[in-house]
């Protein structure tokens, strides 16, 4: 599916790394093996939204995983810029300008606000399931993979 997303688009490029990786593989095991195989002054940046920020702690080894990593932290409509905050300080973090900093040796949070369009992969098999359409919120072509391959229950509407 990523691979149709990507057709044509000669700036973005497929990665088969976590396949390659041992099962189960968890954000921890990726970033590891990645930052030890980057250059010295590479940095990652892992894009992420507030809804998934918000459970952070509940992933393998997160710690470690917010000493490897910056994120990015795209705003969703329905969170509280509050709320996000005060997990953040409870994270360890506080914020200077637009950067949250933490003084422990833990990456940079950068947060974004809220898209204007609020479309994650959560929102998009709710659509499949209502029988919404798909249409603006991901490429045609995807749109014809998961039909094709009859993924998340997709179903052709009456």
């Amino acid at each position: 599916m990523v691979r149709t997303a990507l057709a044509g688009k000669s700036d973005l490029s497929l990665s088969l790394l976590e396949a390659d990786l041992p099962a189960p593989s968890y954000t921890i095991d990726t970033l590891t093996f990645l930052v030890r195989k980057c250059k010295i002054n590479e940095e990652f940046y892992f894009i992420l939204g507030e809804d998934a920020f918000l459970e952070i702690n509940t992933w393998k080894s997160y710690q470690k995983l917010l000493s490897l990593t910056n994120f990015i932290v795209s705003g969703r409509s329905g969170y509280s810029p509050e709320y996000v905050a005060i997990f953040a300080q409870s994270l360890g973090y506080t914020v200077q300008g637009d950067i949250w900093h933490d003084p422990s040796g833990k990456r940079e949070i950068i947060f974004l606000p809220a898209a204007t369009d609020d479309i994650s992969s959560s929102a998009v098999r709710e659509r499949i399931q209502e029988k919404m359409s798909l249409q603006g919120l991901i490429p045609d072509d995807v749109i014809g993979y998961i039909k094709k391959n009859n993924l998340y229950g997709f179903q052709e509407r009456s």
